[in-house]
């Protein structure tokens, strides 16, 4: 009887949220990793981390936008480039609608979704994503469903002498096209 109690709290609240929810997915090609470390005032340059992505790689970029149908209040917007491995996520964005610096304002052409930590910036044909955590990626689109982007990224650790960054770039297709209606729910979040 538990059980089917807890399932049906689980199916209610997801339903809760994928009634007005926007999913889309690029699959890209990894088209150059460079990375630079210095340690000691020694530079070293790499294509790669052990085990980690490289060239010629497939990574994905998801994007989602979902308003709790109970709550119209309650937003969920994220960003995920990479790939759904450990250790292999490129960029990893989702504004936290309960952090007081969430905010989201209408561009014009564009929309800004930001806290304190992540901005989501996207029009119909450019986005930028920024991460305290994780840098900065833009794509564009360069035809129809086909987008392009790089992506800076500075890993460091306050244990480590080593400073590291990483310029990465993509070519990216669509697999589940949905840009313009996240781009226009975004818009519509931002006129509430």
């Amino acid at each position: 009887m538990r059980f089917i109690f807890l399932l049906s709290i689980i199916i209610v609240t997801s339903n809760a949220w994928a009634s007005d929810t926007i999913d889309g997915h690029m699959k890209c090609k990894l088209k150059s990793n460079q990375i630079t470390k210095i340690d000691e005032g020694k530079p070293h340059t790499f294509s790669q981390f052990t085990n980690g992505l490289k060239v010629g790689d497939d990574v994905y970029i998801d994007y989602r936008a979902s308003r709790n149908a109970s709550n119209f209040d309650q937003y969920q917007i994220s960003i995920y480039v990479g790939r759904h491995e450990p250790r292999h996520t490129l960029f990893y964005a989702e504004p936290n609608q309960l952090n007081p610096e969430w905010k989201i304002y209408y561009t014009g052409k564009g929309v800004l979704v930001k806290d304190e930590y992540n901005s989501i910036y996207v029009t119909p044909d450019v986005a930028r994503f920024e991460s305290l955590n994780f840098g900065v990626v833009d794509i564009r689109r360069y035809y129809k469903s086909d987008w392009h982007g790089i992506g800076f990224d500075k890993i460091t650790s306050e244990n480590s002498p080593e400073l590291q960054a990483r310029i990465f770039s993509l070519d990216c297709r669509h697999t589940e096209d949905v840009w313009d209606l996240f781009v226009s729910k975004l818009q519509s979040l931002s006129q509430d």
